[in-house]
C-alpha cells in the first residue's frame, strides 16, 4: 500500500495502480454492497492514513532538530520500519489464518496505540529507531486487512469496487494528514504521535463492533480439512515447493525480481530524502507536508485515468514510459537544483502518474 517520491506516501497507493476499475464512476462504486465489516476496514484505513500522514512530515525535523540525529540514523527511520514489516508481515498473515483475521487486526490496533504512545516518549534517536521498528511490526497488518477485504466480498466486480473505493478513501485520508500536521505544528511531534494512538483507540472500538469474526461459507469442519491439509505437509516442504514454483515461472520470476530492485532503491533513497530536499531546497517541515500533500492528491489524479492510458497503450509501453518517467524525475530533481517547485514536480509525477 509505502515508495524516489517517498515510500510512506506510497504505502497508501494500495493494490498498484488499479484506479477506478474500468472506468467506474465513484458514485457507481460508492452505490456498489458493502458489508459493515468490509466499510469499517475501510473507515479504519483512512483514519489510520490522516494519522500517519500527519506525523511522517514531523518525523526527520523532529529527529535532527530534537534528537540531534544524524544524517544516518534519519535515514535508518525509515529502513527499520520498512524492516519490520518486511519480516513480520508474512508471519501476521499466517496467524490470521489460524486465529481469524478480526483478533490478529484488532491486536495489531492495539499494539499500533503502545507503538505510538512509547514513540512520543522517546528522548534519543536510538529510542526513536527502536520506536519506528516496533511501530513497523504493529503496522504489519495490512495484508490481514486485505485478507478481510477478500474473505467479505462477493466476486470479482464487487472486490474491484471495494478496492477502487478503498484506494480512493485512503488517498483522501493521506491527503490531509499533513494539513492537520500543519495545524497542530505548535504542539510538536509528541503530541502527534499521542493523537495517532487515540485514532488507533478509536479504530479499536470501531473494529470491535463491526468485524466480524467468522469467514463467510468457512465453517469448523472446513477449518479442520484446512487445517489437516497444511499439517500433512511439512512446513519447509512447503516453502521450498513454493520456492520453486517460482524460480521456475520465467516471466512471474522476472516481475519479482524487478519488483524487488524497484522496492530497494526506493527504500535506499526514501531515508536519506527529508535532508536532500532540505540541502538542496530548502525545505523545513511545512514544505516537507506540502510535498506529502502534492504526492497524495497526484495519486486521487491520476489513478482514473492510468488504467485508460494502459488499455490504450498497451501494458507492456506503459511499464517502459513509467520506467523512464521515473527516471527522468530523479534526474530532473537533482539537475535543477534550488528550484522551488522542482520537488512537487517530481512527487506529483513519480507517486501518481508514473
Amino acid at each position: 500500500l509505502p515508495i524516489l517520491a517517498p515510500s510512506s506516501a506510497r504505502v497508501f497507493c494500495l493494490q498498484g495502480r488499479s484506479g477506478t476499475p474500468h472506468g467506474l464512476p465513484l458514485k457507481e462504486i460508492m452505490a456498489s454492497t458493502l458489508t459493515a465489516g468490509v466499510g469499517a476496514v475501510l473507515l479504519t484505513q483512512a483514519m489510520s492514513a490522516v494519522g500517519t500522514m500527519a506525523v511522517m512530515p514531523t518525523l526527520p525535523f523532529f529527529a535532527m532538530e530534537q534528537l540531534n540525529a544524524s544524517a544516518l540514523e534519519v535515514a535508518l527511520l525509515a529502513s527499520c520500519y520498512n524492516f519490520a514489516q518486511m519480516i513480520f508481515s508474512p508471519v501476521i498473515g499466517a496467524l490470521s489464518d489460524r486465529c481469524g483475521r478480526k483478533w490478529v487486526m484488532l491486536g495489531g490496533l492495539l499494539l499500533q496505540a503502545f507503538c505510538n504512545s512509547i514513540q512520543a516518549e522517546a528522548e534519543s534517536a536510538g529510542a526513536l529507531l527502536l520506536a519506528r521498528g516496533l511501530v513497523g511490526i504493529a503496522m504489519s497488518t495490512g495484508p490481514v486487512e486485505m485478507a478481510y477485504i477478500m474473505d467479505h466480498t462477493q466476486g470479482e466486480s464487487q472486490l474491484s469496487h471495494v478496492l477502487a473505493l478503498q484506494r480512493v478513501t485512503c488517498n483522501a485520508g493521506a491527503l490531509l494528514g499533513p494539513l492537520v500536521a500543519h495545524g497542530f505544528e505548535r504542539y510538536g511531534f509528541p503530541a502527534l504521535c499521542r493523537g495517532l494512538a487515540c485514532i488507533n483507540l478509536i479504530n479499536l472500538l470501531i473494529g470491535s463492533m463491526l468485524w466480524e469474526s467468522k469467514r463467510p461459507g468457512f465453517d469448523g469442519q472446513q477449518a479442520s480439512i484446512a487445517s489437516n491439509a497444511e499439517s500433512s505437509r511439512p512446513g519447509a516442504a512447503c516453502f521450498r515447493d513454493d520456492c520453486l514454483a517460482v524460480l521456475f515461472n520465467g516471466g512471474l520470476c522476472y516481475l519479482l525480481g524487478v519488483s524487488f530492485a524497484f522496492t530497494f532503491a526506493c527504500g535506499t533513497s526514501d531515508g536519506p530524502e527529508p535532508m536532500f530536499l532540505q540541502e538542496r531546497f530548502g525545505f523545513g517541515q511545512a514544505q516537507f507536508g506540502w510535498f506529502y500533500m502534492v504526492s497524495n492528491a497526484s495519486t486521487l489524479v491520476w489513478s482514473p485515468m492510468v488504467p485508460a492510458l494502459i488499455a490504450q497503450f498497451g501494458s507492456l509501453n506503459a511499464c517502459a514510459a513509467g520506467c523512464l518517467g521515473n527516471a527522468g524525475a530523479v534526474v530532473f530533481i537533482i539537475a535543477l537544483r534550488g528550484v522551488p517547485w522542482v520537488p512537487y514536480f517530481y512527487a506529483a509525477a513519480t507517486v501518481g502518474l508514473f
